[in-house]
């Protein structure tokens, strides 16, 4: 039953990350079951080059799921070093990436309120108030949290 908590995309990255760190403990010559801190932490180091610190993020999660689902305890939890080493890379990936927003142009906002009128998921009504929010801030110059609400994530 414990299998059937995650939604199905998070079981998907869950998997997909869970697979690569079986690969990576295969290629080391090391166990993944019960994983050690030590290859881990090597995983970690592994994946700073090619993967943002966000999806490290979560393939440390699908790491910490098996392991629980077997019985195991989390090499994760309580990693003060792993911590610390998370926040290095998120620290060098924001430093070497800035983040380049491109701009929405009137090519971009006409195909966008194409796609709208076209999607049959929205009412008529619904279409109108997305179209008129676009416009007003592509006209307006403003930044999405200018006129959306933020979401709200359980905790």
């Amino acid at each position: 039953m414990a299998r059937k908590a995650l939604a199905p995309s998070t079981s998907f990255t869950y998997r997909v990350g869970f697979s690569r760190f079986r690969s990576f403990c295969w290629q080391l010559g090391a166990t993944h079951m019960p994983a050690s801190r030590h290859v881990v932490a090597l995983f970690v180091a592994h994946l700073s080059n090619s993967l943002s610190w966000k999806t490290i993020r979560v393939y440390l999660s699908s790491i910490t799921h098996q392991q629980h689902l077997n019985g195991f305890r989390s090499p994760v939890t309580g990693n003060t070093t792993l911590q610390l080493a998370l926040r290095g890379i998120e620290r060098h990936q924001s430093k070497t990436q800035p983040r380049h927003r491109k701009p929405i142009t009137i090519e971009v906002l006409t195909k966008l309120m194409g796609a709208l009128r076209h999607d049959p998921a929205l009412g008529t009504h619904d279409q109108r108030m997305h179209c008129a929010a676009m416009s007003l801030a592509f006209f307006g110059f403003l930044r999405v949290g200018e006129f959306t609400t933020p979401t709200r994530h359980p905790p």
